[in-house]
């Protein structure tokens, strides 16, 4: 093989190489994660809305929010606010989502199509609306935690709503309750 042909190969393979780099580079990671340690809330009937709030742990796109299910049912719905609990203004992302017979264990919500890019240290809310239409419709239990001293979370706090009567830190105002998530970044 002549010179000239052997840099050539050196030259391809350095630009495969890179762009594989780049590649492995992008792929998302995962930024917060709250355990489930045993708490559950009902999203199984309507009028009931849920906040949980998220601090930023990595810089870049929001791709992914999974959360736990603690009992099974029907999920509708995903909402994305760029703040803090408690927002009652349209969401910075909506994610409809009609899934049926959810079972129990991590729910996973692709949430990449929203745009949502954020530096460490912002954050936004996570936030799932109850439902329930008799035997027909029936929401899960979202999985959580309750531990003293500010909850399993220490980078925000679940609110609720009760039927629109005002969003409220869930317990009382103590912030020692947080839903069961994890978020990944795509840094």
């Amino acid at each position: 093989m002549s010179e000239h042909r052997i840099g050539i190969v050196v030259f391809l393979w350095c630009i495969l190489g890179s762009l594989v780099g780049g590649i492995a580079a992008a792929a998302p990671v995962l930024d917060q994660e709250s355990p489930a340690l045993g708490e559950s809330f009902p999203a199984d009937y309507t009028g009931v809305y849920w906040q949980q709030g998220v601090t930023a742990g990595v810089a870049g796109l929001l791709t992914r929010v999974d959360l736990y299910i603690a009992q099974p049912g029907d999920f509708w719905d995903l909402n994305i606010w760029r703040g803090t609990p408690w927002q009652n203004r349209p969401a910075d992302f909506y994610l409809h989502a009609t899934l049926w017979d959810v079972p129990a264990g991590w729910l996973s919500l692709d949430v990449s199509a929203g745009g949502l890019l954020f530096d460490v240290g912002d954050q936004f809310t996570i936030g799932v609306a109850g439902i329930a239409g008799g035997d027909e419709f029936k929401g899960p239990w979202l999985g959580g935690s309750h531990v003293v001293s500010g909850g399993a979370y220490a980078g925000g706090t679940l609110w609720w709503d009760d039927f629109y009567h005002g969003g409220e830190p869930y317990g009382g105002g103590n912030g020692d309750y947080d839903f069961a998530f994890r978020t990944y970044m795509d840094p």
